[in-house]
This record gives structure tokens, C-alpha cells and sequence, in this order.
């Protein structure tokens, strides 16, 4: 299992339209991915879940990837929060 911090810098957080494009790119993967907000954990591949943890800007969330590509996913996750950031 490996983590990673990202802090959300896109101007609405992690509302819908980025929300959808980030449950596309994890249900690409095998392996498990999880969002974590302070006491709040979603799974990353169900949209209605991550909705829930109400990530705005500026919000540091913990992005967990469990499986046998997490080292991929977590590539792909990272880039996917550094070229959607404004």
C-alpha cells in the first residue's frame, strides 16, 4: 500500500466534473484507491462516496493505493491533481 498527501488547488476542490474524471482514471486500476478527508475515508472508484467527504480548495486529502498496480495508479493520480489544479 503506498499513500500520498495532495492538496486540492483547482477553485471548486473536488466537485463534480474533476470528481467523475478522478473515478474514470481509478477504475482504470486493479487495485484499491481510497480518498481520506480528516476522519472521513471514500472509496475513489464510487462517485456518490467521494462526493461525501465535501473536499474543497485547498483541502489536503490522503490518496491511498492498494493492489498490484498502486505504484502506477499513484503515478497517474498524482499527475492527474498536478495538471488539473488552477
Amino acid at each position: 500500500m503506498i499513500e500520498q498527501k495532495i492538496t486540492l488547488t483547482d477553485a471548486g476542490g473536488l466537485h463534480a466534473r474533476p470528481a467523475a474524471l478522478f473515478v474514470q482514471l481509478c477504475k482504470s486500476f486493479q487495485c484499491k484507491v481510497t480518498v481520506k478527508l480528516g476522519e472521513k475515508q471514500a472509496d475513489a472508484k464510487s462517485i456518490l462516496s467521494l462526493m461525501t467527504l465535501g473536499a474543497g480548495n485547498g483541502a489536503i486529502i490522503t490518496v491511498c493505493a492498494d493492489g498490484a498496480d498502486e505504484v502506477q495508479a499513484m503515478e497517474k493520480i498524482t499527475s492527474f491533481f498536478s495538471e488539473n489544479s488552477h
